[in-house]
């Protein structure tokens, strides 16, 4: 594990720059990056100290790393709590000094030094009338601290200049450090030291000492890069910028930094004789305002004699006033991060394989799930939400988050699945549009020339649908259905009143954006001006569109409602033009559309599968489409599948995007799809998509279709859909409105046990041993089965017991009750 979550911030290690000590990559919200966050170097009597990495270790709530070199360890320990993060540094000599053996020392990372324990914190050894770079009795060591914080290097050009400048200053308050604020997004942050800085600088950062390294293209979409800014020092250890020491005694100054303009303010710095107990904070030093600024500072350790322990703090929003760098603090963000972790575990199903590989990708999936959760104080989002991916896409996303809900849907606590697409009902237009992005700041979405700067102007496929209908089963919230009811039949409205152009069913997305399928195949005819782009009715978007009119009925009649007649008169109308425009017998595929028309887009994508979710396709085209595509190895059965675009197309290529990758939420639509119609081939598909991605160390965006390699952006919210797919289709527990539905598909995964899952009415325990399956309901009682046969589990009206209830052909023979007390009632069709 290489990244640390809290709330808006994420901190992980760079791939390429694994060996560098400190706090390499800081993420903050969905516009500001730290790379560095806080680099760390030694530099002694002859020069900088060259450490190299020794071990390594993390995990949810610590990340651990040691490095050594010319007789100095220098351990660290990161734990990153909320908005706050603390990274508690040891320095000392491994050569033999008194008392400094790194060998056997019982002082723990993070903790307060024990009592005549010899460990100094917070106080500088070197007497003030020691020669620079000498201490007392023997040659002084300095730990150099440098960062750089970016606005936003990949995001959009910004309309005017205010919205991208960060101001960066010397820390006002008692500890020494910066303090910083993107003024326009109101974002504050703050950089504390325990120890005081002997001097510290802040300047600009020009473009061209940013070095951006590319790590992705695809076709027709902008390239990406990740971003890094080296210190500024010579090979000898000293500053390329001298001012960084000279800043002379109770002053301030400003000027030039390194390669950067003439313009006043560009770079402050502050020695140590300009700065009392307080740090630097006293010196007045001037702001330095720009949209990268880097900052660089020192720290005495006299000479090392003694171990010294330095603790640095960073926190935004508001714990940017309330950031405290000590020993104490760092315990106690700890003990906190402990503390939420064993409160959110309790919620978690238990799930233990003999196949230790999804063992373990269903625990990352509820990582994944937690790591990126947010809690953003704005009125526009009431309801915490998943992001997307704290290291890309902090925003929130419609159909990701109809996704995440679905994965949420296991955890034993209802707010997570039932909250995830609140935000959106929240925030749906007046003219019943429900946006596909949600921007945390009004500064991300400037671009979309349609928007109103806080959400897009346009949609996203509507997979709500299947997540309302599928969460409402799991916890059976009247309230959650009366929530959503008004605003999804102003949302269908919308889609007839202003998609439906031909008035025949059909409604269209009007840009490559909408569709979620970015730079498709099917989409090249069409893509040209990316927002502006002809209109295209897919087959994909129409059969969400249709399902989601399926639960509207569903909704109503839970709730009591007589559901407008228009909607049943839509569906129809969608199923006939799909079967009859969209579905081309020739080659026993749906195709998009091109607006209006009936000139199909001839390309076969995952999209074109998406129709047997619903019941559009009659029994014929269904088997046809499944036996010559689903199944075929020269169509969409991939070594992973399911690829966004068939293998027989000329444009297939299994890790690019949407050009042939696959995408984990449309490997789990197809085989909820097929799971009933065809289970066979369903459990092919699951079997050959857990198979090939088991062995990836953290959930993907998107996979390479052949071999399953993560190819896509890591810590992915919809790649935690892991959890629903070991749930509902490998251990066969399909939640309803009153009990569950037993229906495994058949993929051969080795045996397993789940327990502690939370239905409506019951706790579950469920488990697979060779042929025999156990079921042991809490406060019902237990049974064992040999063989697969489905079956519903629902309570009886007084709540007194539980009924088994199997279909025809199912011998009772083959069912045991298990020991103690058994309220289960049997009944074999």
């Amino acid at each position: 594990m290489d990244a640390q979550f809290g709330n808006l911030i994420l901190i992980r290690d760079k791939p390429d720059r694994r060996d560098v000590p400190g706090a390499q990559e800081c993420f903050l919200s969905s516009v500001i990056q730290f790379q560095p966050l806080a680099r760390l170097g030694i530099r002694g009597p002859d020069g900088v100290v060259p450490l190299m990495p020794i071990s390594a270790f993390s995990d949810p709530v610590t990340a651990h790393k040691v490095f050594e070199g010319g007789g100095i360890r220098l351990s660290q320990e990161l734990v990153v709590s909320g908005d706050e993060a603390s990274l508690s540094l040891r320095v000392e000599r491994v050569d033999g000094g008194v008392g400094l053996s790194g060998e056997g020392t019982a002082m723990s990372l993070g903790a307060p030094p024990s009592p005549g324990s010899g460990l100094s914190v917070g106080a500088a050894p070197t007497p003030s009338n020691a020669a620079p770079g000498e201490g007392a009795d023997g040659p002084a060591f300095t730990l150099t601290v440098d960062g750089a914080c970016l606005f936003s290097p990949q995001g959009v050009p910004y309309h005017w200049r205010d919205e991208s400048l960060l101001c960066v200053r010397c820390s006002g308050g008692g500890q020494s450090g910066l303090d910083g604020e993107w003024n326009y997004g109101r974002l504050p942050f703050s950089l504390r030291s325990s120890l005081r800085f002997d001097s510290l600088a802040i300047r600009k950062v020009a473009d061209d000492e940013i070095i951006r390294t590319h790590y992705f293209t695809s076709f027709n979409l902008k390239k990406r890069y990740t971003y890094w800014v080296e210190a500024a020092l010579e090979p000898g250890g000293r500053r390329v910028d001298s001012r960084l020491a000279a800043c002379g005694a109770g002053g301030h100054e400003a000027g030039q930094g390194r390669g950067s303009s003439s313009d006043a303010g560009i770079c402050a710095g502050v020695s140590a004789g300009a700065a009392d107990a307080g740090g630097a904070a006293e010196s007045g030093a001037l702001p330095v305002t720009a949209r990268n600024v880097g900052y660089e500072a020192t720290i005495d350790l006299g000479d090392l004699r003694e171990a010294r322990e330095i603790v640095l703090a960073f926190g935004i929003g508001r714990a940017a006033e309330k950031a405290e760098a000590s020993a104490g603090h760092h315990a106690a963000l700890i003990r906190s991060v402990e503390a939420d972790w064993d409160d959110f575990l309790e919620g978690v199903p238990g799930f233990h394989a003999d196949d230790k590989g999804l063992e373990r990708m269903y625990c990352t999936s509820w990582f994944i799930l937690k790591a990126n959760r947010v809690h953003f104080d704005d009125p526009r989002f009431p309801y915490p939400f998943t992001s997307v991916n704290k290291h890309h896409y902090y925003n929130q996303f419609f159909w990701d988050s109809a996704y995440q809900s679905i994965a949420w849907l296991w955890y034993n606590r209802a707010e997570p699945a039932q909250d995830e697409l609140r935000n959106f009902a929240t925030n749906q237009w007046r003219n019943g549009m429900i946006p596909y992005e949600l921007f945390m700041y009004p500064v991300n979405g400037r671009e979309w020339m349609d928007g109103d700067g806080t959400s897009t102007g346009m949609t996203q496929p509507p997979v709500i649908g299947i997540a309302l209908s599928e969460i409402y089963r799991k916890y059976g919230s009247a309230e959650y259905l009366r929530f959503f009811y008004e605003p999804l039949l102003r949302y269908e409205e919308w889609f007839t009143l202003y998609r439906d152009l031909g008035k025949r069913g059909l409604s269209c997305y009007l840009n490559i954006w909408e569709t979620g399928w970015d730079n498709s195949p099917r989409l090249d005819a069409s893509a040209r001006n990316r927002v502006l782009d002809p209109a295209i009715e897919s087959a994909d978007f129409n059969a969400y569109i249709y399902y989601m009119r399926r639960t509207i009925l569903e909704m109503a009649a839970a709730l009591g409602e007589k559901a407008p007649p228009r909607i049943a008169e839509r569906m129809e109308a969608t199923r006939r033009s799909m079967n009859t425009l969209m579905y081309d017998p020739a080659d026993g595929f749906y195709h998009d559309l091109v607006a209006g028309t009936e000139e199909r887009i001839p390309v076969k994508t995952a999209a074109g599968l998406i129709p047997l979710v619903t019941d559009i396709p009659e029994k014929a085209v269904r088997e046809r489409i499944v036996s010559e595509y689903v199944e075929s190895e020269k169509e969409f059965m991939s070594g992973c599948p399911v690829p966004s675009v068939s293998r027989s197309e000329p444009t297939y290529n299994p890790i690019d995007f949407w050009r042939g990758a696959n995408w984990p939420q449309i490997t789990w639509t197809v085989i909820f799809s097929l799971a009933d119609s065809n289970p066979e081939t369903a459990g092919a598909i699951l079997h050959r998509f857990l198979a090939s991605t088991k062995e990836n160390t953290t959930c993907y965006e998107y996979y390479d279709a052949e071999t399953g390699k993560g190819v896509g952006m890591p810590f992915q919210g919809w790649g935690a859909l892991y959890t629903d797919m070991l749930m509902r289709f490998v251990a066969g527990v399909i939640p309803e409105n009153r009990g569950m539905r037993f229906h495994p598909l058949p993929a051969e995964l080795g045996d397993f046990s789940a327990d502690n899952i939370r239905l409506k009415d019951t706790v579950l325990d469920v488990g697979r041993k060779g042929s025999t399956w156990t079921f042991r309901f809490h406060d019902f009682g237990g049974f064992a089965m040999e063989g697969v046969h489905d079956f519903r589990a629902t309570p009886t009206a007084d709540g007194a017991r539980l009924r088994i209830e199997f279909g025809p052909g199912c011998d009772r023979n083959l069912m045991v009750p298990l020991p103690g007390e058994n309220r289960l009632e049997f009944r074999f069709g």
